[in-house]
């Protein structure tokens, strides 16, 4: 499984989640063939239901009732006829095994505007796991992991609750990675429960050492907001905002956080380079009160 990760993301080129006023019409993934069995792949029938509401001149969404559904590597792409949304109520789980992940990627959402996703599910990507078996935490060789280099224009995350994950709300660039645009992006209202680096903006990311971090990462990021997060972090560095020194980081809001850690590490801290927030109101910990090791 090497250099084949199972990422649990979703990968957004050009979305922006707004919600639509106009009643939409449902496609119902059960209707094309789901089943809620835990062993029975929906990736056909998810596909076939996202095509027709997709392509559907009136706001659609597709439907994802309660249960528990196994789904392997899925691509839902755009561009669509109309505003649409897909409800997540029943929970979406994955299987640890490589084959069933030929791009190393779970969840792809692609060349959509227009696009709401909501609802009371959960997303189980088996991340643990998968990440102990690609061996790319040891080794120096591993694939690079997939990118998106289309501009990320009009994303807002809300009323979302993380539990036990690697990573929170994170944008984050390779070095050296060509010019690009994040924009206009909002994270508000999330709640952290034992979650890794909760709060994350990372120009230097560069896992396993596979890129040249000598080379600032010329993605301009600007527009960003951190509102009303509050939880509890598994690491010391709670809020993180390392931007690149060729493109600093412009329009970023931080407001009511509430993030505790209670490990070895010592307190709780947040560190930034090359950006210099709007901050207000309640904000534990001090924001920016330790530069980055960069």
């Amino acid at each position: 499984m090497t250099g084949k990760v199972i990422n649990m993301i979703l990968v957004l080129s050009l979305v922006a989640f707004l919600a639509s006023t106009v009643q939409a019409a449902d496609f119902d993934i059960m209707k094309y063939g789901a089943v809620a069995d835990e062993k029975t792949d929906i990736s056909k029938a998810l596909i076939a239901a996202f095509k027709e509401a997709c392509a559907a001149p009136t706001p659609s969404n597709v439907l994802i009732p309660k249960g528990i559904y196994l789904l392997n590597e899925v691509k839902l792409e755009g561009p669509c006829t109309a505003p649409m949304s897909i409800t997540l109520d029943g929970n979406l789980i994955t299987t640890e095994d490589a084959k069933n992940f030929p791009s190393g990627v779970w969840i792809t959402i692609n060349y959509i505007n227009h696009l709401t996703i909501l609802g009371t599910g959960v997303l189980d990507g088996k991340g643990a796991a998968s990440w102990k078996a690609s061996g790319c935490n040891k080794a120096a060789n591993c694939a690079r992991l997939p990118m998106n280099e289309e501009p990320v224009i009009g994303v807002t995350a809300t009323n979302c609750t993380l539990t036990g994950t690697t990573n929170g709300v994170r944008i984050k660039s390779w070095p050296a990675m060509e010019a690009g645009e994040v924009s206009d992006v909002h994270f508000e209202d999330i709640t952290m429960t034992n979650v890794g680096n909760p709060i994350i903006i990372d120009q230097y990311y560069c896992p396993w050492n596979q890129c040249d971090k000598k080379k600032p990462s010329l993605v301009k990021i600007g527009k960003v907001s951190f509102k009303n997060i509050r939880g509890t972090s598994t690491t010391a560095n709670v809020l993180s905002l390392v931007c690149s020194p060729n493109n600093p980081c412009q329009g970023v809001e931080v407001a009511d956080i509430d993030l505790a850690y209670s490990g070895p590490e010592g307190p709780a801290v947040s560190t930034c380079a090359n950006v210099k927030p709007v901050l207000s109101g309640k904000l534990v910990p001090a924001v920016c009160s330790a530069p980055a090791p960069l």
